[in-house]
């Protein structure tokens, strides 16, 4: 026997492992199976290097890998983007309100105003987006709890 620590809740008395040595299995004469591209007689090469095969393969994968990472990087790069609204100022309200009026602007709004909606009213063609998530309004229930009741405002 080995000597090993006997202290401690988890001490176990060493042992030496007995030798196994794993017994000679007889050769088995299996048949060969013909892969894709492989020709049918014994001793045959591939039509196609397997080699050349992998790496093309390989090609293909790392090229679709870079192509995901690069339109994963736009969609970031849009999602993230800050520079999509533009501010209009006046020196009055009445002045503001006299220009939505004029553009026929007044009805989307007086502070927030939907860009792409006011351009196609204003006949102003902008360059299409892919898929725009839009937020969900919120529901009557929670618009209840934020707003106060009529009695009590």
């Amino acid at each position: 026997m080995k000597d090993t620590p006997k202290t401690g809740p988890f001490a176990l008395p060493a042992f030496d492992l007995p030798k196994f040595q794993m017994p000679r299995m007889p050769r088995l004469d299996l048949p060969t199976f013909a892969l894709p591209g492989m020709r049918e007689k014994p001793g045959a090469t591939p039509d196609v290097d397997i080699r050349e095969q992998t790496e093309a393969e390989l090609e293909a994968l790392r090229s679709d890998f870079q192509k995901r990472a690069h339109a994963e990087q736009d969609r970031f790069t849009d999602a993230t983007d800050s520079e999509y609204w533009v501010a209009v100022c006046f020196h009055t309200r009445q002045q503001k309100e006299e220009f939505l009026a004029g553009m026929k602007l007044d009805d989307l709004g007086d502070k927030y105003i939907d860009g792409v909606e006011a351009a196609r009213r204003l006949k102003i063609l902008l360059t299409p987006v892919g898929e725009v998530r839009r937020t969900r309004a919120p529901g009557r229930k929670l618009t209840e709890l934020a707003l106060p009741a009529d009695d009590e405002a």
